[in-house]
């Protein structure tokens, strides 16, 4: 499988030296929820549209659509979090790999998120879900395990999923990751999804990643953000690409501002 690189100018990506045009598409609950003859449904379909990305999430997601398969990269507990003292199922990680393979042989690139923010400490989502919140050690050895288990399919990575800035120990949880998948595979493309309207990345994080991934989201006002944050990435952190990860797209529900019923909810 051919991989990304950056090009030269630091202004977009390469393919076999060509000029390479992101067409991605958030499928992050794909390891949980579809069945194989399913996923290839889904790639003949977005082959067709002239897709060639897939961001997929390595951990079960938080808001994923229920029921699942009831596959898990590691045992769940009753309280919706995960034993990240087990090892991880073979079942999970045998058919993350089998979609992986299909992927690659129609062409695709996977983009895979290693820590999503329900999982990290002081993350907007952690304190929707402090039951899910691992320890480092266990990011750690799950950003090693993601590395040896597919990265033989030459995936990009993002190190974290709908993330904000939360504080310096989420930092570390972040820091932490990217070392090791930069380690691990240090050819692997490496960058962050943030969370909507956000571009307050640390130093030391911007520093690791090889290119930017800003959402410009969902919620009422973001059309501002389509303009306000490149703007504010190009003025932070100049001299990388630059990607919104996270516009409005098909189904995507739009969030009214303040308190709105979700009956509000107005979907594109």
């Amino acid at each position: 499988m051919s991989k990304i690189t950056v090009a030269p100018d630091k202004e977009h990506f390469l393919e076999d030296g060509k000029s390479f045009f992101w067409v991605g598409d958030t499928v992050w609950s794909a390891f949980t929820n579809a069945k194989p003859v399913e996923w290839e449904e889904y790639l003949d379909f977005r082959k067709a549209q002239g897709f060639n990305i897939l961001q997929i999430n390595t951990l079960p997601q938080w808001d994923r659509v229920k029921p699942d398969l009831g596959i898990y990269p590691y045992p769940m507990r009753s309280d919706g979090s995960m034993d990240f003292t087990a090892k991880p199922d073979r079942a999970y990680t045998d058919q993350a790999r089998l979609f992986l393979r299909i992927a690659a042989e129609r062409g695709f690139h996977a983009v895979l998120v290693a820590d999503w923010a329900n999982f990290v400490p002081d993350t907007w989502l952690a304190k929707l879900f402090p039951t899910h919140v691992w320890p480092l050690d266990a990011v750690e050895e799950h950003a090693k395990r993601v590395a040896s288990l597919y990265g033989e399919f030459d995936p990009l990575f993002m190190v974290s999923g709908d993330t904000d800035a939360g504080s310096a120990l989420t930092e570390e949880y972040y820091l932490r990751t990217a070392d090791i998948l930069r380690r691990e595979l240090p050819g692997s493309l490496l960058t962050m999804h943030l969370c909507g309207g956000f571009s307050g990345l640390a130093p030391a994080l911007a520093e690791k990643l090889d290119f930017f991934v800003y959402q410009s989201g969902h919620a009422e006002g973001s059309e501002k953000t389509l303009e306000s944050l490149p703007a504010a990435f190009r003025a932070k952190y100049p001299g990388k690409p630059l990607l919104n990860a996270e516009p409005c797209y098909e189904e995507m529900p739009h969030i009214p501002a303040g308190d709105a019923p979700p009956s509000s909810l107005v979907y594109h």
